[in-house]
């Protein structure tokens, strides 16, 4: 919920990074990406735009970010299907370009992965 968001948006203002961008779903009036900097690290809170990011989340790897900061990191599997979405929605170049360099670093496993029922494909998020 945007109460939720916005506490843990408040958290990440309050460890050092900046809101650069607030994305909000007009069809449901709710905040859908959260879009935070620091230093040159961007990173973007997803916030129930899918309906697969409670999975996402369990299947994160901790791994250190900047000065020491641990941070979650979604799957190599999951920013493919994430930014596959992206790219059948809109057609913006740096979606494309996010695809292709996800795609050079997947192995076939993850490739399978992104595609294989995916919460997102279920509701009707995702067809591909």
């Amino acid at each position: 919920n945007d109460a939720e968001s916005e506490r843990i948006g408040q958290a990440m203002i309050r460890h050092g990074f900046t809101l650069a961008a607030l994305f909000e779903r007009t069809d449901i009036a709710r905040i859908a990406t959260m879009r935070f900097t620091l230093a040159d690290v961007y990173v973007d809170l997803l916030t129930g735009v899918f309906g697969d990011e409670a999975e996402i989340v369990a299947d994160a790897s901790e791994v250190t970010i900047l000065e020491g900061r641990q941070c979650a990191v979604a799957s190599v599997a999951a920013l493919i299907g994430l930014k596959a979405l992206a790219c059948s929605n809109r057609k913006k170049p740096d979606d494309q370009a996010d695809l292709q360099r996800l795609l050079a670093v997947a192995t076939s496993a993850d490739i399978a992965a992104a595609f294989a029922g995916r919460i997102s494909q279920k509701r009707g998020f995702l067809a591909l």
